[in-house]
């Protein structure tokens, strides 16, 4: 005999999706909010680039030292991961 619907909803036939990381079980779904997910990535975002900043100023920095020092644009290519030819492109103004 066929099965009744209220039968067919009180066994689920899927197992039941467990909560998100990070929520108490008891809140549901509908109040977590996915805006403040993205107000904490976008801080990530722009803690992330404030240090690219930085590194690339210090990178400036032991370029012209290095240059000071007598390092030829080879020597600098092949610290940084470049050729001779990007690391002056790159870098010619800091000396």
């Amino acid at each position: 005999m066929a099965e009744s619907v209220a039968e067919s909803v009180a066994e689920p036939t899927e197992p039941v999706a467990e909560p998100e990381p990070g929520l108490p079980e008891d809140v549901p779904d509908a109040v977590h909010d996915p805006l403040a997910d993205l107000g904490a990535a976008a801080r990530r975002a722009h803690a992330a680039a404030h240090e690219a900043r930085v590194a690339a100023e210090i990178l400036a920095t032991a370029v012209q030292a290095a240059r000071e020092n007598g390092a030829s644009w080879a020597t600098i290519g092949a610290a940084t991961g470049m050729t001779r030819q990007a690391a002056h492109e790159r870098w010619r103004s800091v000396t």
